[in-house]
């Protein structure tokens, strides 16, 4: 019995340095401020666009790779992720139609990390879907409705909103993952992009005032579209149909069947559908454009609030006169960037 005992106690400490070596002893450890943390979505979220009331509701779903800082792991892919969906509906009514929106908020909370640390993280997106219907739209097309949707299997781009202090850590056994490349960013990103190029095209605006001409490259956060796909299409040389009050609105409804195909034209995939890119036409609806594929591409977003600007600053000069619409409108195909610079 005691030999048996005393080779039993031999194979117990033999056994303990061995398992030693493959335990990690949990650390302490800061994570700063702005840290990413890619997020999966694993299920769709989805608002219906014929606007059916929702309220805020709670979203979980997970960590999409590990996040590694300064050497030391701090979070795993699959640990959970906490955030929240909320909604609002917005009906909108014309003589002939009536419009209804569901603006739809999806912000990410926190993320409880595998040994059971809640570390605070930013992310804010806003979705727009809808429902238009009415007397013309049934009899002549039927009803169309969109939904505001995140796609399952989409990554957001969250991020560590305050410096988190003390939290459990282990070394890690490998570098940093490369971040993925398709990420969603927040309303905020698009925003800073955004003002990053309209700074950019009222630089080059100023240059062409003052009679001096900048490098090419000025333009570069502005794109072009491909003008074999959109070489551009004229619905209404009218002027007095473009200086009507409120005309843009009853025109600018896109076919979602057109939507769908300017899509796949320009090989823009499912997840950036939406999350970065918007379908416009090239030249607006506000000076006679036309909904048909020639006169539709995807544009990023961060360049849409600049379209937007020279578009009503084209249209304010077509109707007090300044420039003619034809010129308006060749302006738009020709290079949309620099249609303002008279």
């Amino acid at each position: 019995m005691k030999r048996h005992l005393q080779k039993w106690l031999a194979l117990i400490l033999i056994a303990l340095p061995v398992a030693a070596q493959g335990m990690t002893a949990d650390v302490a450890t800061s994570v700063p401020r702005f840290t990413v943390v890619p997020v999966l979505i694993d299920k769709d979220v989805r608002v219906g666009g014929a606007g059916v009331q929702l309220e805020t509701r709670t979203v979980r779903t997970q960590v999409a790779q590990d996040v590694i800082v300064n050497g030391m792991l701090i979070i795993k892919a699959g640990d959970i992720v906490e955030g929240h969906l909320s909604t609002e509906k917005n009906p909108t009514r014309r003589v002939f139609s009536a419009d209804m929106s569901q603006e739809a908020d999806l912000d990410i909370d926190d993320v409880i990390t595998y040994c059971g640390d809640t570390i605070h993280l930013y992310f804010e997106r806003t979705l727009v879907g809808g429902l238009r219907a009415g007397f013309l739209d049934y009899w002549l097309l039927g009803a169309h409705a969109h939904d505001a949707v995140f796609d399952k299997g989409i990554i957001l781009r969250a991020v560590t909103d305050r410096l988190e202090k003390s939290v459990c850590a282990q070394p890690a056994k490998g570098p940093s993952p490369a971040l993925p490349l398709d990420m969603v960013v927040s309303n905020d990103a698009i925003e800073t992009a955004a003002a990053r190029a309209n700074r950019l095209a009222d630089e080059q605006v100023a240059e062409a005032a003052s009679g001096r001409t900048g490098p090419r490259e000025q333009t570069f956060d502005l794109p072009l579209p491909d003008p074999l796909l959109t070489p551009g299409d004229i619905a209404d040389r009218d002027i007095k149909d473009i200086c009507f009050p409120g005309y843009a609105d009853h025109q600018g409804y896109l076919i979602p069947a057109n939507v769908a195909k300017t899509f796949d034209r320009y090989q823009i995939p499912g997840p950036l559908q939406l999350h970065r890119f918007v379908v416009d036409r090239l030249v607006p609806a506000s000076l006679g454009g036309s909904g048909e594929l020639d006169n539709l591409w995807a544009v990023p977003l961060e360049a849409v609030r600049r379209k937007r600007f020279i578009e009503e600053s084209l249209q304010e000069a077509v109707c007090s006169g300044q420039i003619s619409l034809a010129e308006a409108q060749r302006r738009m195909i020709t290079d949309w960037r620099s249609a303002v610079t008279w």
